[in-house]
């Protein structure tokens, strides 16, 4: 007696696709990344830099405004996010009374680390509003956009400044 199995092709396509989406999806999950493809990725920058507002009087005499002088600081944190081993660069421009002119930073992630990256970015798209104006030795640590773990490095960071320059 012969018996014909229609379901055993259809199994073997089902198995086929099956396949086909994992390891479509292990690629797009996990696909190695160049270094230039991380450092692209991975790399957010967010400076802002303030404007002097100053208003002309008109005078009989010219007298020139001093010139503020202005420096800027770097320094690189390391931290730990779960999993992975994260960086983040500061750099702080202040005028001579310690007022934060500018600030950036620049972040080196684990490619693999999806979770840091969306944190990352909406750090970077909150620091300016929080830190710009703000004496160094008066900035309070507190979380920006949800982000504690990379808020903490950047206070790291900042304390390390802030020390570097006031003993």
């Amino acid at each position: 007696m012969s018996s014909n199995n229609n379901t055993t092709p259809k199994i073997i396509g089902a198995f086929i696709i099956i396949s086909f989406i994992a390891v479509g999806s292990y690629v797009f999950i996990f696909k190695p990344i160049t270094k230039e493809d991380a450092v692209a990725q991975t790399t957010q920058q967010n400076t802002t830099e303030t404007a002097n507002n100053t208003s002309a009087q008109p005078t009989n005499t010219a007298v020139a405004e001093p010139k503020k002088t202005e420096s800027e600081y770097t320094k690189t944190v390391s931290y730990v996010v779960p999993k992975f081993n994260n960086d983040i660069t500061v750099k702080l421009t202040l005028d001579d009374t310690g007022t934060i002119t500018a600030v950036s930073t620049s972040h080196v992630l684990n490619p693999r680390d999806k979770e840091s990256a969306i944190y990352v970015e909406d750090f970077n798209a909150e620091l300016s509003g929080v830190i710009i104006g703000k004496k160094i030795a008066n900035v309070e640590p507190s979380i920006i956009a949800g982000a504690s773990l990379t808020s903490d490095a950047f206070y790291d960071a900042l304390n390390q400044i802030n020390t570097e320059i006031n003993g």
